[in-house]
């Protein structure tokens, strides 16, 4: 099995555990917050869609800059460790960057903000991890 290959598997991983913890930070505050605090400005859900955006644009920025070249050289030569620490690297900030979104979701409701709101930051970090599952076309061995 070739370095790639092993990497993807491992990454993979890393991938469920991604998914599982953004869907504890669903169910937590759903399971522990029996009362509802005063909701606080609408500016800072704001705030927080406004970061979540920029974040989520810096992934992008970051995951095709990184990511496609490192994809191309990959395929040529499975084994080429620069080109796979590159696709790690663009992966990894894919990952944190949508599990961020997600915790941006957390920190709303628990200062308040409804569920509502907070939902489209679950949804859409979710989304975005689900969109950015790992995977690497190699060469057949």
């Amino acid at each position: 099995m070739s370095t790639a290959k092993k990497r993807l598997k491992g990454v993979r991983i890393i991938h469920g555990v991604f998914l599982l913890a953004a869907v504890g930070y669903v169910i937590v505050p759903l399971r522990l917050l029996r009362v509802e605090s005063p909701a606080p400005p609408a500016v800072l859900a704001a705030a927080f869609g406004f970061t979540a955006v920029t974040v989520l644009g810096f992934a992008v920025f970051f995951r095709l800059r990184l990511m496609q070249a490192a994809s191309e050289a990959l395929r040529n030569n499975p084994e080429d460790t620069a080109a796979l620490q590159k696709w790690l690297r663009g992966t990894m900030i894919s990952f944190i960057c949508s599990e961020s979104v997600v915790l941006f979701g957390l920190s709303l409701r628990i200062t308040g903000v409804s569920r509502n709101i907070c939902g489209i930051f679950y949804a859409v970090g979710i989304l975005f991890l689900l969109a950015w599952t790992p995977k690497l076309d190699l060469p057949p061995e």
